[in-house]
């Protein structure tokens, strides 16, 4: 396996958990020590997270096909 295999990979597990861990969970372990209330995310935070998974699986999924050539 080379290096862009390992990474795309890497990518797609990271984007697949970013897009169907829940962004709460993903939250509460992240960024809940950063607030006093804690009451949740915000919806900008739950729509970033998503949008950066769906990035990275498509940057893994490009280095898979494109990373040889």
């Amino acid at each position: 396996m080379t290096q862009e295999v390992i990474a795309a990979i890497v990518l797609c597990i990271m984007g697949v958990c970013l897009v169907f861990i829940s962004p709460k969970r993903i939250w509460s372990v992240t960024d809940k020590w950063k607030t006093r209330g804690g009451e949740g995310p915000s919806k900008a935070f739950i729509i970033i997270t998503n949008v950066l998974g769906i990035i990275m699986i498509l940057a893994g999924c490009g280095l898979l096909l494109f990373g040889s050539a």
